[in-house]
């Protein structure tokens, strides 16, 4: 809240809503309305895409889309219908919580200012733009198969969607051959896309067809056909030849949507080919997490194989943040996947590679530890010890109790519930934990090392650090606001030059990937301090959101001592 009472974020956001209607000026094409029945408002988000990516931003800082001083207004639903305009639903009520959830200081106020009656005022809001005059609506269920499958051209959003929806349910065979023809004649990409989806549900798409548009110059029907094309892969191997033999019009660095589902298709699409397709999208589009996700899932049974091709690989000798956090996520695929045969070979390599000068060593090794220190994580068969644990080569304490935990073979005397549990953290906890290291090797390990050692003229160490340990709050001040001066580590003083002088804040970083790194940084290396809850890095900001400049060690010990004085 701030300082009046009023909110100052979403407290009960619901019903997101994409407009492609056309009775709001054309300026609304493509936002995101959003309700927030407690605040009395709608939010409006304008989105755009950043590659193969969606963003959004708020079109109007300061002023919502739609806001009520009456606080008996409660929109909960949106929706667009077939004049093109925005309809909201208003429960309008006083009250909008659960009996069971009323805390005395609700029950009060809602008392005290006649918030309980009434309960019967519900309405629907039609918001369209000044001066505009809907048309009648029209009766589409009536309408003649051609001007049906016209209708899946047509600018309203509705219309198109009833369009595809009734011709799917009527199922006329004579509606095949109207769509092929519209498909054809009128290259526009949201008629051309409802109109292969309205083939696919009639049975009565063709192979030629799809390839032909694979080729189309917008991304979004080529992705769509790329898509639509699989099933007919298990039918025919010679497709995926007959469009690598022409030159597809887009390329890897220019981040379209063709290229996310060409990351999806590959494997079903040209599966001899499939390998060195995405390896060459991972090396230029490796820094986006869907591409990363989308490269694994299309793999299935063949992780370790490509895995084992960028082992090999002259081009993956230098590593960066980007192929570590893709091969740890291989890995752990590889791990989850539980096969005992590609395990073995994970672990062969391992037992063969000096970490000291092979950088792939470490992240396999790390993801391996991530899901070993699972404690829901079912052990996988082994046949014999693995030569990793045997010989304990170059593993620390928290790194051997995970492997231990991870792998069963036959005589295996180690009882999980006797080993020295340094990975305390749940579930859930392991997944923040691993999305953490994410974070942290994009965002944080320039300057501390990828191993939380430090780095020399940068940043101190977060390894054995006290700082990173300790009092949670101070940490979290730390990174949401910076910190400048000498810090003492471990009972050494770090200062410029060997440090920056200012280490900044990180307020841009939302509360779940500030929980998610800190949770990392507290649990690894030898660090166990349990995991952090994004509720409290929202509190902490919200309790300091004044502050813009960074902390001295001594003004933050202060700081905290003052805090801990007054309260009770």
């Amino acid at each position: 809240l701030d300082k009046d009472g009023r909110l100052q974020e979403f407290t009960a956001a619901c019903s997101p809503f994409y407009y492609r209607g056309i009775a709001l000026p054309a300026t609304y094409s493509g936002s995101v309305f959003v309700c927030e029945p407690s605040g009395n408002l709608i939010k409006r988000n304008q989105v755009y895409e950043e590659g193969f990516h969606l963003a959004a931003e708020d079109p109007a800082p300061g002023r919502e889309f739609l806001a009520s001083t009456d606080e008996r207004f409660r929109p909960v639903s949106l929706a667009s219908g077939p004049d093109g305009g925005l309809y909201i639903v208003d429960m309008y009520r006083g009250l909008v919580q659960h009996g069971a959830y009323i805390t005395p200081y609700l029950r009060e106020q809602t008392l005290s200012r006649n918030l309980v009656l009434p309960v019967n005022r519900g309405r629907i809001w039609r918001v369209l733009q000044k001066g505009y005059t809907s048309k009648p609506f029209p009766n589409l269920d009536s309408y003649a198969l051609d001007k049906l499958v016209n209708t899946l051209f047509h600018q309203n959003g509705w219309h198109r969607d009833m369009a595809q929806r009734l011709l799917i349910e009527r199922n006329d065979p004579e509606s095949v051959a109207l769509v092929k023809k519209a498909i054809k004649e009128r290259p526009q990409r949201w008629g051309q896309l409802h109109a292969l989806w309205t083939l696919e549900g009639l049975g009565g798409l063709e192979e030629d067809l799809l390839v032909t548009l694979v080729f189309d110059t917008d991304p979004y029907v080529a992705a769509t056909a790329l898509r639509l094309l699989e099933p007919f892969a298990e039918k025919n191997a010679d497709i995926g030849e007959t469009i690598l033999s022409q030159p597809i019009p887009f390329s890897f660095i220019e981040k379209t949507p063709f290229t996310l589902q060409l990351a999806l298709s590959a494997p079903k699409l040209f599966p001899s080919k499939a390998k060195a397709i995405l390896k060459d999208i991972i090396a230029i589009d490796g820094d986006s997490p869907l591409i990363r996700d989308a490269v694994i899932s299309g793999l299935k049974a063949n992780q370790f194989a490509f895995m084992k091709s960028i082992l090999e690989d002259s081009e993956w000798n230098t590593p960066n943040t980007d192929k570590e956090v893709f091969l740890e996520m291989l890995a752990g695929s590889i791990i989850n996947a539980a096969n005992p045969d590609e395990v073995r070979k994970l672990l062969a390599y391992l037992e063969t590679t000096n970490p000291a000068e092979n950088w792939k060593y470490t992240p396999i090794l790390t993801a391996m530890t991530i899901i070993g220190g699972n404690k829901s994580q079912r052990s996988i068969p082994l046949q014999k010890a693995p030569r990793l644990l045997v010989k304990n080569q170059n593993l620390l304490p928290h790194q051997y109790n995970a492997l231990s935990q991870l792998f069963s073979w036959p005589g295996n005397e180690i009882r999980k519930d006797s080993l020295h549990q340094t990975v305390l953290l749940t579930s859930e906890e392991q997944k923040l934990f691993a999305s953490g290291r994410q974070h942290y090797l994009s965002t944080c390990s320039g300057c501390h090392g990828n191993a939380g050692e430090g780095v020399k003229r940068l940043g101190p160490p977060l390894a054995g650090s006290e700082w990173v340990t300790g009092d949670l709050k101070q940490l979290s001040l730390i990174v949401l606001h910076g910190m400048e001066g000498p810090v003492e580590v471990n009972g050494k003083v770090y200062d410029t030059p060997e440090i920056l002088p200012v280490m900044p804040a990180h307020t841009t970083l939302d509360d779940g990937t500030l929980s998610a790194i800190l949770t990392y940084i507290r649990n690894e290396w030898g660090n166990n301090a349990g995991a952090v809850e994004r509720k409290f890095i929202a509190t902490t900001r919200n309790v300091t959101q004044g502050r813009v400049i960074p902390w001295s060690a001594e003004e933050l010990k202060s700081y905290l001592k003052a805090e801990q004085e007054q309260s009770p």
